[in-house]
């Protein structure tokens, strides 16, 4: 019976020892237990390390990251945009003073995209405005806050004694011109009335000559609704005055088309009659939406004679 309560005694201290061990472990050391085990010390882990700590860090980043996002955005310059020659822009659309502000001024030009045989087109159709032939580059300007819309209307060609002026048949007012080949489209305007059609006759030149009017020719491309197939051959940025029921409109090709493609486009549309417009990369014209904002056509700078120069302007009722 003794030896056996001295080996009780003996288990008994080897426990203690052993309990001793464990609640108070080296840090970076194990203890190994009397069955040849190793039993792994509890250290208290460092609160960078804790996982509720690493997830209120990251939602502060995202947190931080999405106020950044908020700041930018706010302050950039968000601007609609089109092909490179024709890119609708903010800008003060009168940075001198004039007698009536624009708000008060009801015209205004709508810009409409569409694609038509795959080829991009914008449509931009005038509304209370009326239309007028203006000669000179200097007299059409962007401080003059009552036009909608303005784009170079005939061609304008140099002789061999080198004298510039205005091909075919044309009249603005006082302003009287036959000169070069006439090309059988036409745009009258007479008593604020816009004709656009197809004729080699002069019939339709001089009425709007006598009565005063407006008259500029320019190459066919749509008559009674089918195309009208021209002699001019390549590809180039093509624009067109048209006409479809009682509305008139202007068409631009937003990519380089042929005459034949791009009339076929048009009669696709539906479009009654349609002549060409002067294209081209040069700087022809803009026209201002309802809100404001400004249609740039063309972004080549170039310089021409002061009397070859004419657009075709719409300006506010």
């Amino acid at each position: 019976m003794k030896d056996d309560n001295e080996k009780i005694n003996e288990r008994n201290d080897d426990d203690v020892v052993r309990i001793i061990r464990h609640d108070k472990p080296q840090s970076g050391k194990t203890d190994r237990r009397n069955d040849g085990k190793q039993a792994a010390t509890t250290t208290k882990k460092p609160l960078f390390h804790r996982y509720w700590f690493i997830i209120v860090l990251v939602l502060l980043v995202i947190a931080l990251v999405v106020m950044i996002a908020i700041t930018v955005s706010h302050r950039t310059d968000r601007r609609p945009s089109g092909e490179n020659y024709n890119v609708a822009t903010k800008y003060t659309r009168n940075p001198e003073p004039v007698a009536e502000p624009i708000r008060d001024l009801p015209g205004y030009a709508e810009f409409n995209d569409t694609v038509v045989n795959d080829i991009p087109l914008q449509v931009i159709t005038p509304h209370d405005a009326f239309a007028q032939l203006i000669v000179g580059e200097s007299t059409v300007t962007r401080q003059d806050a009552s036009i909608v819309l303005a784009v170079k209307a005939a061609d304008f060609s140099q002789s061999g004694q080198g004298e510039w002026h205005i091909v075919g048949d044309f009249a603005a007012g006082e302003f009287i011109s036959s000169k070069g080949e006439n090309k059988d489209g036409y745009c009258a305007i007479v008593d604020s009335v816009i004709t656009v059609g197809v004729d080699a006759s002069p019939v339709e030149f001089n009425h709007a000559k006598d009565m005063g009017g407006y008259f500029f020719r320019n190459v066919p491309l749509v008559k009674d609704g089918a195309l009208v197939d021209t002699n001019p051959k390549g590809k180039g940025y093509r624009r067109a005055l048209c006409q479809r029921d009682s509305s008139t409109f202007v068409v631009i090709a937003r990519s380089k088309e042929s005459f034949h493609d791009f009339s076929q486009a048009l009669a696709d549309m539906n479009i009654d009659n349609a002549i060409s417009l002067l294209g081209g990369e040069c700087v022809s014209g803009w026209a201002v939406g309802k809100d404001d904002s400004v249609l740039e056509i063309g972004t080549a700078p170039a310089t021409f004679p002061e009397k070859c120069v004419n657009y075709i302007v719409w300006k506010s009722k």
